[in-house]
């Protein structure tokens, strides 16, 4: 084969090409059954009948439509093994919806009459700064040169707008005479969700410091990922050096694989230390926690979330307080289907010691606190209280 010294160009070129997606459902239908027929990490399918489960739902197939049809009946169909960590999700579609920015503001829903009404502007949003500050009582009439209420007619406006500046036009009466001009991007949604989290994560740990004159440190793991550990590992020293208890906060953490690495992290016990010439004694190995620990946790902590802490307990590092979990406990998989259905499968179930299956069963707390509807709209966080009273108890009993 000769080879010119010509250098490779690029070739653009498009083809039409044709798709049977009843031939790929069907396809898409036995893989998936197959998958958990080998795989489930339950040989007798939680007690079911998983071939016979497969002959009632596969002549449903001939009326499946859509994407989202599809993925509905493999839902219910393996809904029936009561299995959790075995979702599925329907074929992306190339059909994209609007993408909605937020202004990062609480608006109060109960104002009825011209312009929107700030009900509070949370700290780290765009309207909490000095040159774009929008204070609770005032009113925005418009944005974007277009007039607004609490209708749908302010999210078409932030609609599809991308990463750019938006006018806001503000006054404190439901006017536009006197009103300023206001100007800065609006948020994205995990912005917006961020920016909540922070600020209520931030609002707990003061709450923590200053029910415990000082003494306890807070820290909340969101998730249980590797940038969730080294978050951890940072602010674990950043926030309870020097204190004598921490308060470990797993609540609405769905889960992931690193609660053995946290366990055994703060499970360390030193042997020795290390001390430099005019220095202080390090630890060896690594730095561990030593002192009293609670963990929060509730009815969203799931999964990895759930094994924390009853690992926490088992290992005797920790008291439990909360609500009990849901006992979503699995180790599970991706799987891709023919058709771009995408699903869960568990591959090995969690046990504890004595042989006990953690799934469905759910951690108990050692103290049950639970929270109102009322605590929530209050900011109210008996649990976080009762974590703090618990602690403190046990830090003046190890003294």
């Amino acid at each position: 084969l000769a080879v010119g010294s010509d250098p490779p160009s690029q070739v653009t070129f498009s083809a039409a090409s044709e798709r049977d997606m009843r031939d790929e459902r069907r396809a898409s239908f036995t893989q998936f059954w197959r998958s958990y027929n080998t795989r489930f990490y339950d040989g007798g399918f939680h007690g079911r009948n998983w071939a016979a489960i497969r002959d009632r739902y596969e002549p449903l197939l001939e009326s499946v439509a859509t994407r989202d049809e599809f993925s509905t009946l493999l839902n219910r169909m393996v809904g029936e093994l009561e299995s959790s960590h075995s979702e599925v999700g329907a074929a992306p579609s190339d059909l994209k919806g609007p993408q909605t920015r937020y202004l990062g503001i609480n608006y109060d829903y109960s104002y009825v009459g011209p312009g929107v009404k700030v009900l509070g502007v949370p700290k780290r949003a765009p309207g909490s700064y000095a040159k774009t500050s929008i204070k609770p009582g005032e009113y925005i009439m418009a944005v974007d040169g277009e007039d607004v209420t609490l209708d749908e007619n302010l999210f078409k406006i932030l609609n599809d707008k991308g990463d750019r500046d938006f006018e806001l036009l503000v006054n404190s009466k439901p006017s536009k005479e006197g009103a300023r001009t206001v100007k800065f991007k609006a948020l994205a949604w995990g912005d917006w969700t961020d920016i909540y989290y922070r600020n209520r994560i931030e609002r707990l740990r003061h709450a923590v410091e200053k029910g415990s004159d000082n003494k306890l440190a807070y820290v909340h793991i969101a998730g249980m990922g590797g940038a969730n550990q080294t978050t951890f590992e940072r602010e674990l020293y950043e926030y309870a050096e020097g204190k004598e208890g921490v308060i470990i906060d797993v609540r609405f953490n769905g889960g992931g694989n690193i609660s053995d690495n946290l366990i055994n992290w703060l499970g360390i016990k030193p042997y020795g230390s290390y001390v430099p010439r005019d220095g202080f004694p390090d630890p060896a190995p690594g730095r561990g926690w030593k002192k009293p620990i609670v963990v929060l946790m509730n009815e969203n902590s799931m999964s990895n979330a759930e094994m924390f802490p009853y690992g926490m307990k088992a290992a005797g590092l920790a008291k439990l307080v909360g609500m009990p979990t849901p006992g979503y406990v699995i180790w599970t998989t991706g799987l891709g289907l023919v058709d771009g259905t995408s699903a869960r499968m568990p591959m090995s179930g969690v046990y504890r010691l004595d042989g006990t299956n953690m799934e469905d069963l759910g951690e108990q707390p050692d103290v049950k606190v639970p929270m109102s509807n009322a605590d929530w709209q209050s900011d109210r966080d008996p649990q976080l209280d009762k974590a703090i009273e618990i602690l403190l108890k046990d830090v003046a009993a190890k003294k």
